[in-house]
């Protein structure tokens, strides 16, 4: 028998009775008596394996979701039973019974099943367990149940960066003991183990030094100081702080000594448990002529001068042993104080935004992680930060100006002005209360709580850079500059600003886009090297990857962002745009409703939402989000635009017909001819109008070049041949969009044209080296057999799409 610390610091022992479950590298399952449990298929191991690192029980629903995530839910449940049935008959019948399925609920006894990873606490500090735990055939997590599922899939890939953690923690906390206990060799033993799984770990290079150092090698420390110095170089493109430097530069004078106790903490072993559950901001931008862009990027650079000689004192002051300002440790909350707006006694609307703007600031507040207490009407406690303004109803326009004012100098942080028909009070008071809780939002979450009673500077830059979001990337990218120069050690704010310049940068011409992808992975690293757990890092790495040929990759990055900050919407965003991309539009839903939850004061994440509702044909609940949108930013374009996008694909024609003109009148923009064409045959459908239609497509193609929208538009009139031929002249530039998979092209995927296409923009690989296909090539009836067709479309890739009847074909 043996005695274990369960999941949730529970000792229990271990008995006879108990399965045995290897879960680092290949899923092995023993009986009690020790017979391997052979036969079972991998869904069945997918199974056992989730319930045993999860909660021990779940529900078909979610059991049959996570395992055939590429099948309609009848299917799925149907596989469910199936596997159930394979469990009944393969697991011993004798007690204990090790999975239950109910009728409900399928559960795994936990009181008799032990784990490799429960047996690798119970190792304490066994060096032999240590290096059998940490053997290669050992190192991830359930090696051979990848590609089970989609869902599966990304449930396994946060698994095993938190298992990962959990290990690196336990190995480091035997080597701190040892170091405690002045076990010396035993201590070099383990930290160099550490040090060999991430050679950047700047803790296991610290011990590994002190270690060697302590059996009189400092040669042997130097070593290890520089190959730790190379992987940060190499990896990071940092130096090794300040505190590994110094540790160097005390072994070099003898001053670590076998007469001292270490000075080095031992944290002990910690549980991390991370909720798995969990927008990309729409940066819409004119074409710019090129001389313009030059302009613009040295414009960029010398802005962003004193940013880079920021990070060249942090790499010199990390090198020297210099320390820098690094955020505050004070998480207290920010104190907020809605001061009544000033307005005329006798004017009733203005005196009613007053009134209400307290509370409607406060509950857009509420579950947003924002540091900010809003002080109740009465309250005379200083606060540092104070909203004020005035409101009026001028001649049926209700007005407010706002303004956010330090409470200790008087400094005006931010200010803005807001309009509304005085027919609508009710929407102008949401729409005022959410942007102050969006500014306060900006300011204040993600690590800059703290700065405020100390910087009342850093928080005007931080409302300043949140007004850019999703309207200007450069002048985002401004507020970065400025931001990361007053704190070069404040993570968020290096992370926030390789996002932003990979958003800038997407609009840049080749040339000068490349210098710019170098210095988003440089800001980055930085972030991460400053905090190896700020998501959003990840999130900037991913953009400027290709689309196509690195879509893994940026899957990859999407998913270990989340696994670090599960609550970081615009990695939900990002990966939205992913997903959608390649056609899996209910897993792109999924991270669209995260994001728009977890980020509900800006217009972008519930702007992904209406596009996501509207691609899956759900056109009520794209209506709704749109009213919601609408309320709170009225002049928003994107949603002018979305709008026009439902109304002209699945609502109503003629609305559509006078959106586009008020479109086009709002934004100064031509009106497309085609589109109006287009509308005018859903109008009034007939073989005159269909031919209109056609002729304006092919002529707004011949004149501007091939775009989607022309391919598609010609799909939506039914004209599939005229689409495929069309498509054939698709620029690179215009193959990855989200609506080839939206409902209302299903004619047009029905074809089996389609997967001929789907190779032409580079979708068919995606799909084949990930195991994960679109949505539609699992819903029934099936049009044709997605991977026979893709097979055959790979094999001969050069088909013609417009006279191949089928892929492949001559």
């Amino acid at each position: 028998m043996a005695t274990v610390e369960s999941r949730h610091g529970v000792d229990r022992t271990i008995g006879a009775d108990c399965f045995r479950l290897n879960l680092f590298g290949d899923f092995l399952l023993s009986t009690p008596d020790g017979v391997v449990v052979t036969g079972l298929s991998r869904k069945a191991k997918g199974l056992i394996a989730y319930l045993a690192l999860s909660r021990g029980n779940a529900s078909r629903d979610e059991l049959a979701t996570l395992l055939w995530s590429d099948r309609d839910v009848s299917q799925a449940r149907a596989s469910l039973r199936q596997v159930c049935y394979e469990l009944r008959h393969t697991l011993p019948n004798a007690s204990p019974v090790l999975v239950s399925c109910g009728r409900d609920f399928i559960a795994i006894d936990r009181e008799h099943l032990v784990t490799d990873i429960e047996l690798l606490d119970a190792t304490g500090n066994d060096l032999d367990g240590l290096h059998a735990a940490m053997h290669p055939a050992k190192a991830l997590l359930l090696r051979d149940l990848s590609m089970l599922s989609s869902a599966f899939d990304d449930w396994l890939s946060v698994e095993r960066i938190h298992r990962a953690d959990e290990r690196r923690t336990w190995v480091a906390s035997i080597a701190h003991k040892a170091i405690a206990d002045q076990r010396w060799s035993d201590a070099k033993r383990v930290a160099t183990a550490l040090l060999a799984l991430d050679p950047t770990d700047a803790d296991a290079a610290r011990l590994a030094m002190q270690a060697v150092s302590e059996t009189g090698d400092a040669a042997a420390a130097k070593q290890i100081y520089l190959r730790h110095a190379d992987a940060l170089r190499r990896d990071l493109d940092v130096s090794p702080c300040a505190e590994t430097t110094t540790l160097l530069r005390n072994i070099a004078a003898g001053a670590v000594t076998r007469s001292r106790r270490p000075s080095i903490p031992w944290p002990g072993r910690k549980r991390v448990t991370v909720p798995v559950q969990v927008e990309s901001l729409s940066v819409q931008r004119q074409a710019t002529p090129l001389a313009s862009f030059k302009r613009r990027w040295l414009a960029l650079e010398n802005r962003n001068r004193s940013a880079i000689i920021a990070s060249v004192t942090l790499a010199v002051s990390a090198l020297l042993g210099i320390g820098f300002h690094r955020a505050p440790s004070d998480t207290g909350v920010v104190l907020v104080r809605i001061d009544p707006l000033a307005a005329d006694r006798d004017d009733r609307e203005a005196q009613a935004i007053s009134s209400g703007l307290r509370a409607v600031i406060a509950q857009n507040l509420v579950g947003s992680g924002t540091p900010v207490q809003v002080l109740d009407n009465g309250d005379t406690t200083p606060a540092p930060l104070i909203v004020r303004g005035s409101s009026s109803n001028d001649h049926g326009v209700l007005r407010a100006n706002m303004e956010l004012v330090s409470g200790q100098s008087g400094q005006i942080l931010w200010a803005a002005k807001f309009d509304r028909p005085a027919t609508e009070l009710d929407q102008f008071e949401d729409q005022v209360g959410l942007q102050i809780a969006r500014e306060l939002y900006c300011a204040y979450a993600n690590g800059r709580g703290p700065y405020f009673d100390r910087d009342p500077e850093m928080a005007r830059l931080s409302l300043g850079h949140c007004d850019t979001l999703g309207r200007d990337a450069d002048e985002a990218v401004r507020f970065d500059a400025q931001i990361t120069s007053r704190v070069p050690g404040f993570a968020r704010g290096w992370a926030e600003f390789a996002t932003d310049l990979a958003l800038a940068a997407k609009s840049l011409p080749p040339a000068l886009r490349a210098a710019a992808d170098a210095r988003v992975r440089i800001y980055a690293k930085r972030a991460l090297a400053l905090n190896p757990r700020e998501g959003l890092a990840y999130g900037a790495l991913m953009l400027p990857l290709d689309s196509v040929t690195q879509w893994a990759e940026r899957d990859q990055l999407a998913v270990r962002g989340i696994a670090a900050v599960p609550d970081e919407p615009m990695i939900h965003s990002f990966r939205y745009n992913a997903l959608a991309e390649v056609g899996r539009l209910q897993d792109a839903m999924n991270e669209a409703r995260l994001a728009f939850q977890l980020q509900h004061f800006l217009p972008g994440p519930i702007s992904k939402l209406i596009d996501a509702e509207t691609l899956l044909g759900d056109t009520q609940k794209a209506h709704d989000h749109l009213a919601l949108a609408q309320r709170y930013w009225p002049h928003d374009r994107r949603f002018d635009k979305a709008a026009l996008q439902l109304e002209a694909t699945e609502g109503d024609p003629t609305e559509a017909l006078k959106l586009l003109d008020v479109h086009n009148g709002r934004h100064q923009e031509r009106a497309a001819s085609y589109v109006r064409a287009f509308l005018m045959w859903r109008i009034a459908p007939s073989a005159s109008t269909k031919s209109t239609a056609v002729r304006a497509i092919e002529m707004a193609a011949q004149n501007e070049g091939v775009t989607a929208n022309h391919v598609q538009t010609l799909a939506y009139l039914g004209q599939i041949d005229a689409a495929y031929r069309l498509a054939e002249r698709l620029p690179v530039s215009e193959r990855l969009n989200a609506n080839w998979f939206g409902a209302a092209l299903a004619p047009f995927r029905a074809n089996p044209r389609f997967m001929a296409f789907a190779t032409h923009l580079g979708l068919t690989r995606i799909w084949q080296q990930t195991g994960r296909w679109p949505d539609f090539c699992s819903q029934q009836p099936l049009p044709y057999d997605c991977k026979t067709a893709a097979r055959a479309a790979l094999q001969y890739k050069n088909v013609d799409l417009a006279f191949s009847a089928e892929p492949g074909g001559q």
